[in-house]
């Protein structure tokens, strides 16, 4: 009757050492994924920065220069505008 409780406890042994092995394989592999993840996110957020940068750079140096005369014009445009609309104002007070 002993033998037979032996040889279960023996196999009980050997299945919890398997198991063992196997939730450590399986904790390892987890580990893994999370660490990819963060790997993941870090570049992610790093590749958006990087990108914004890029673009914040050209404007900046190729966008603004050739916008500034743009901007000039229109606001000079608004200038004339007003003094259109002031010359002819001028002339409806006369009358």
């Amino acid at each position: 009757m002993e033998d037979v409780y032996d040889t279960e406890m023996e196999e009980l042994k050997e299945l919890v050492k398997r198991q063992a092995v196997q939730m450590d394989d399986m904790q390892k592999t987890l580990h893994g994924i999370r660490n990819a993840q963060r790997r993941h996110i870090i570049y992610k957020i790093a590749w958006w920065l990087l990108v914004t940068g890029v673009a914040a750079f050209a404007y900046y140096t190729y966008l603004w220069p050739m916008l500034q005369p743009i901007i000039g014009v229109y606001g000079d445009l608004q200038g004339y505008q007003e003094q259109m609309a002031d010359f002819f104002s001028s002339f409806r007070k006369e009358q």
